[in-house]
């Protein structure tokens, strides 16, 4: 979807000379989301995920680690500290 997007916007002012606006946005859209889906790139994604074919190791267990909490001020770094919850 993404590189369909890229080239979209890249074609669009190519042919324009314009910038997107908010009033292009929909065509745009539309049209990307027609070529980026397919039913190879649907089947890629779920794939990639593990979903189908089932395949419980493409996602590492150590992502499924515990939440951690920080505390302190993260503008600044002052007094940062992290405790998992």
């Amino acid at each position: 979807m993404k590189s369909k997007w890229n080239q979209a916007i890249d074609k669009f002012i190519a042919t324009t000379g314009e910038t997107p606006t908010k009033r292009h946005f929909f065509k745009l859209f539309n049209d990307t989301w027609g070529e980026a889906l397919t039913a190879h790139n649907l089947v890629a994604g779920f794939r990639a995920t593990g979903i189908w074919p089932l395949d419980n190791n493409v996602i590492k267990d150590d992502i499924f680690g515990p939440s951690q909490l920080y505390t302190g001020d993260l503008n600044t770094g002052v007094g940062i500290t992290k405790y998992e919850i």
